[in-house]
C-alpha cells in the first residue's frame, strides 16, 4: 500500500507525547496537557509544501487528513512580501536556473510552494 508522505507524517505525530514536544510559544494558552491537543497540524517543504492536520476522531484516536498546501496563492501583506513576490517573479522569469528554465514565462501568481520548497531553493540561496 502506498501513503501520502504527509499521512505517514501525521501518524507518527499522532504518537507523540507532550514529553516528546519541545513548546515554541510561550503562551500560557499553547500548553499541551497530557491527554493531548484535540487538532494538531505537520507541515514541511520538501519537493512541495506538505501539511497534514489531524483531527480528534474519538477517544485517544486521531483521523490524519494530508494536503499539498503550497499550492495556494502567497498573499502579500505589506511593502515586505511585495518586495518578495517582485523578487521571486523577476528571478523565475529571467533566471537560467533548470527548474526555472522548464517553465519559462510570464509569471502571474507565485503559490507559497514556488518561495519556499524544492525549486525555490536556488531563489531562496
Amino acid at each position: 500500500m502506498f501513503i501520502n508522505d504527509f499521512l505517514a507524517a501525521g501518524y507518527g505525530v499522532s504518537r507523540l507525547k507532550p514529553s516528546d514536544c519541545t513548546k515554541l510559544n510561550p503562551s500560557d494558552k499553547a500548553v499541551i496537557k497530557e491527554n493531548g491537543l484535540s487538532v494538531k497540524a505537520v507541515i514541511g517543504p520538501g519537493t512541495g509544501l506538505g501539511q497534514a492536520f489531524l483531527a480528534k476522531s474519538g477517544g485517544d484516536l486521531y483521523d490524519t487528513f494530508p494536503a499539498e498546501g503550497g499550492h495556494v496563492d502567497f498573499s502579500v501583506k505589506n511593502k515586505e512580501d511585495w518586495e518578495l513576490a517582485e523578487f521571486a517573479r523577476n528571478y523565475i522569469e529571467t533566471s537560467n536556473n533548470i527548474e526555472n528554465q522548464k517553465c519559462k514565462r510570464k509569471v502571474d501568481r507565485l503559490s507559497v510552494e514556488s518561495l519556499c520548497a524544492g525549486p525555490a531553493i536556488p531563489l531562496i540561496y
